[in-house]
C-alpha cells in the first residue's frame, strides 16, 4: 500500500491516496504539526507518488523517478530551507549555500513545466522563516498556480502562517506520534532504546534522534551550568554574563543552524520541567536541576516539594520566558544579548518572581 514507509498518520495517508486516486491533488499542501513526526518524509512521498513511472502500487520505490526522487536527484524536485540558508535543486544537481533571498529565483524557475516528471514539485520546510520578499513572491504563485505544479509547505505552527497562504493551500495536520509508534520506529532504526530520552522526545522521531545522537548530552549540560548559576544565592549581574557566556560557547555558529538548535534547547527545557513540576518525574539525571530549583524557593513560607501551587506557579513563568526565548530565536537577535535575558528572567521564574 502507498505511504507503508510512513508510520502513523492513518488519516492523513488516507485522504492524500483518496485525493490521488479520483485526481483531485490540489496545487498547494499546507503540512503542519510537531516538528519530527514525518511531515517532510511524507512530503518526499507524495512527490513519489505524483511521479512514479512503476506500479501497480505508486509509488513503488523501484522506478527511476522514485529512486532519483528518494536521493534528492529529480529534476522536477526541489527542497527549500530558508532557516539554515540552504537551496539543495537536483536542477543545479550539487548543494548550495545560499542567502534566502535566492528562493525568489527557485520559486520563479519553477513555474516552468516538468523536464522529465509528471509534475514539478517545491517542498519548503519551515515555511513561516521565509523573508517577507520570499513570502510575497510565494503568494503571487499560489494565487494562480500551474496545472503542473505541487507547492508543499511544511511548518511547526500554523499560526506564522499569512492567512492569505493558508487560505490557497490545502491544509493537513500531523500529531504527535503515539507512543507504540515511536517505539516501533525506534526498534527499526539503529538509534539505542533509551526509555528516558522516548519519554522526551514526546512523539517526535526526529526529536529522538537528536537527543540519542548528543544532544541529549549537550542540553544536560547546559541545564547543569543553569544550575550552578541558580544554586548561588542572590546570583549577580556577572553572574548571569558568565552563565550566559558560557552557554553561549556550547552551541556552534557556523550557521544560523544554532538559533534552531538554541529553540530546540528552550523546548528541551520545557518539558524537563514540566515532567520534574507537575508530573513529579524526577530521573536520576534531573536531580540536580531540581535541587536548584528547590533550593531557590526552600523557605518557611515555600517549600517546592510540597506545594503543588508553587510548582504550578514556577512552571506558568518559566513557560513566558522560554516563549520569548523562542520567539527571540526566530527574530535571529544578538545571541549573547538573548541568552543574558533569558538566564536573568529563567532565574526569576525559578523563584516564582514576575
Amino acid at each position: 500500500m502507498a505511504f507503508d514507509s510512513i508510520t502513523g498518520h492513518e488519516t492523513v495517508k488516507k485522504f492524500i491516496i483518496k485525493e490521488f486516486e479520483q485526481d483531485r491533488i490540489p496545487n498547494a499542501f499546507l503540512f503542519h504539526g510537531p516538528r519530527g513526526v514525518g511531515k517532510f518524509k511524507t512530503a518526499v512521498e507524495l512527490s513519489k507518488l505524483l511521479n512514479c513511472t512503476g506500479g501497480p502500487v505508486k509509488p513503488c520505490g523501484t522506478c527511476f523517478s522514485c529512486r532519483a526522487i528518494e536521493n534528492s536527484e529529480f529534476p522536477d524536485v526541489t527542497l527549500i530551507d530558508p532557516l539554515v540558508n540552504i537551496k539543495r535543486s537536483s536542477e543545479e544537481g550539487r548543494k548550495t549555500e545560499s542567502l534566502r533571498d535566492t528562493i525568489d529565483d527557485v520559486i520563479s524557475a519553477s513555474v516552468f513545466k516538468p523536464n522529465i516528471g509528471e509534475k514539478k514539485i517545491v517542498i519548503i520546510d519551515d515555511v513561516a522563516d521565509l523573508s517577507v520578499a520570499s513570502l510575497n513572491n510565494l503568494l503571487k504563485l499560489l494565487e494562480e498556480p500551474p496545472a503542473y505544479m505541487c507547492l508543499i509547505l511544511i511548518t511547526e505552527e500554523i499560526g506564522r502562517i499569512l492567512p492569505t497562504i493558508q487560505s490557497r493551500c490545502q491544509k493537513i495536520t500531523f500529531k504527535k506520534l503515539a507512543p507504540e509508534e515511536l517505539t516501533r520506529l525506534i526498534q527499526i532504526s539503529e538509534l539505542p532504546n533509551d526509555p528516558i530520552i522516548a519519554e522526551l522526545s514526546e512523539g517526535s522521531i526526529g526529536r529522538y534522534k537528536e537527543l540519542s545522537e548528543g544532544a541529549f548530552e549537550r542540553y544536560m549540560g547546559i541545564i547543569d551550568k543553569l544550575s550552578d548559576t541558580f544554586e548561588k544565592k542572590g546570583s549577580g549581574v556577572q553572574d548571569v554574563i558568565d552563565s550566559a557566556t558560557s552557554i553561549e560557547q556550547m552551541f556552534s555558529k557556523e550557521t544560523r543552524e544554532y538559533f534552531r538548535t538554541a529553540a530546540d534547547f528552550f523546548d528541551f527545557l520545557r518539558t524537563v520541567m514540566h515532567k520534574m513540576l507537575i508530573e513529579k518525574n524526577i530521573h536520576e539525571k534531573f536531580k540536580k536541576f531540581y535541587f536548584a530549583i528547590s533550593s531557590a524557593n526552600k523557605t518557611k513560607q515555600k517549600n517546592v516539594n510540597e506545594d503543588l501551587e508553587l510548582r504550578v506557579r514556577i512552571m506558568t513563568l518559566s513557560s513566558v520566558v522560554i516563549d520569548d526565548a523562542v520567539k527571540a530565536c526566530r527574530r535571529y537577535v544578538n545571541f549573547e544579548l538573548l541568552l543574558s535575558r533569558f538566564v536573568l528572567n529563567f532565574g526569576k521564574s525559578i523563584r516564582g518572581i514576575d
